[in-house]
């Protein structure tokens, strides 16, 4: 089956923070598990995933949604990286 992040999050690298996740109405980023982020990364439309347990909690907390292949996640949802320090607001 085929994922997309959903739009109530982003994904996000700074300078000494390689994984975190923006939750909409979340004022600061959240820390994320490796597993966790890079199966968010496979989440893109263009891979055909396997339902596990970890892909069951992603789309029960609304982190993803099923789609059509090839659909894309939004522009805000997409992975950004800075260079800069994460610093909260």
């Amino acid at each position: 089956m085929f994922y997309v992040l959903s739009n109530k999050i982003a994904l996000r690298r700074f300078k000494f923070v390689d994984r975190a996740i923006y939750v909409k109405g979340i004022d600061h980023a959240l820390g994320i598990s490796q597993e966790d982020f890079n199966l968010l990364l496979s989440c893109d439309g263009k891979h055909d995933l396997k339902t596990t347990s970890n892909l069951k909690r992603l789309l029960a907390k609304g982190y993803i949604e099923p789609c059509q292949k090839g659909k894309e996640s939004s522009s805000w949802s997409c992975l950004k990286e800075y260079d800069n320090y994460y610093f909260p607001k």
